[in-house]
């Protein structure tokens, strides 16, 4: 692995790097260098963000990069590059894991939104997961010119982990709304939104798409 190929994770609402710490011995294992981008999901907007990670991109000068996001971190990715898709000098993206993105909006987001408590709780960018033609969600960019794989949480029946939103789920985000439509593989993996990056299967499907670009 070339010392100048650089993986970044970024993580959800609420999340952070206690979340990683399987997941980044795994990458040290397999010979990546690896760093969390952290943010105040709560309190700093999707777009601020993603200008933020593009930024901080450009300063530490890698000539290739990977990515592995959860849940929000997926559409902070996908809003750095409204940033970097016209920049020549943007380092390289190789190849891109998403587990468990809001890509099409969700229709828990729907729900949480009409709730005060649930407002409080997960902060501004509550908005931009609904699943509404003004969601945020909808209006990113979806291309990448890398190599993307999306993981998906499911129970493994028609209800989910949550029978209030319908179909397969991971208590928070359906199984379609997870994906790009442009991604070049897919997966699944039996666990709900919270436990799924510890799970050894997730492991093991990132870092092997990492260093071969399927599953």
């Amino acid at each position: 692995m070339e010392k100048k190929h650089k993986v970044y994770i970024i993580h959800g609402v609420l999340g952070g790097a206690y979340e990683y710490v399987k997941m980044r011995k795994a990458l040290e294992k397999k010979g990546y260098e690896a760093s969390i981008f952290s943010y105040k999901s709560r309190k700093e907007r999707i777009l601020d963000v993603g200008e933020n990670l593009y930024n901080h991109i450009k300063k530490e000068h890698h000539l290739q990069i990977s990515f592995i996001t959860h849940s929000l971190g997926g559409l902070v990715l996908r809003a750095m590059l409204k940033h970097s898709l016209n920049d020549t000098n943007f380092p390289n993206i190789h190849r891109i894991v998403m587990i468990a993105p809001p890509n099409q909006g969700t229709i828990a987001g729907n729900y949480m939104y009409k709730h005060a408590f649930f407002r409080f709780l997960i902060g501004v960018n509550l908005r931009d997961v609904k699943n509404d033609e003004d969601s945020l969600a909808r209006k990113l960019p979806l291309i990448f010119s890398a190599e993307v794989g999306t993981i998906a949480g499911i129970r493994g029946n028609k209800y989910g982990y949550n029978p209030f939103i319908g179909e397969d789920n991971d208590g928070e985000i359906r199984l379609e709304e997870t994906k790009l439509g442009t991604e070049k593989d897919f997966a699944t993996v039996k666990s709900s939104h919270i436990t799924i990056l510890q799970k050894a299967r997730t492991i093991a499907l990132t870092t092997n798409f990492l260093k071969t670009g399927k599953f």
